[in-house]
């Protein structure tokens, strides 16, 4: 929401989008509201090529994409433009703007209510659950491997 606020305005659709690693991209919908922008389509995860579908010609997009990540946007016949490097970053002010407005709405939140959204375990929560069920993290067998090469040549 952060980053579709940073869109300029006049844009009826905002895709925002951040680098999820593993080549998929966290992506949401959005289109230009009055108190900031609305969410159309949920947050999802998808890989570039599901994300170029997804996009609506004439749409902005906003957030950090990797350079290899760029190429298979925009889609053959639609139109895709890319916001300025420096608006692919949430904004302090942005958070604060939306803040305000939620409250004159009469919409406040308490900060000991408010809780992340994840769309999949991070990385340590799928690595401890890994651990705990005996498999190990790749990183740990990779590190477990290393041991043993530098082992046997020493």
């Amino acid at each position: 929401e952060l980053l579709a606020a940073n869109a300029p305005s006049g844009r009826a659709a905002v895709c925002a989008v951040l680098d999820a690693r593993r080549g998929e991209l966290f992506a949401a919908l959005y289109e230009a509201g009055e108190a900031g922008p609305v969410r159309v389509r949920e947050a999802a995860i998808l890989r570039p090529e599901e994300l170029t579908k997804a996009i609506p010609s004439g749409a902005i997009v906003v957030g950090f994409l990797p350079a290899g990540l760029r190429e298979p946007l925009p889609d053959k016949g639609r139109t895709v433009c890319f916001a300025p490097s420096h608006l692919n970053y949430p904004r302090a002010s942005g958070a604060a703007l939306r803040g305000d407005s939620r409250l004159g709405a009469g919409d406040p939140s308490e900060t000991d209510t408010l809780l992340p959204f994840y769309l999949r375990p991070s990385d340590a929560e799928a690595n401890r659950t890994a651990k705990k069920a005996g498999r190990g993290s790749s990183r740990e067998k990779r590190s477990k491997r290393s041991k043993k090469s530098a082992n046997s040549t020493t």
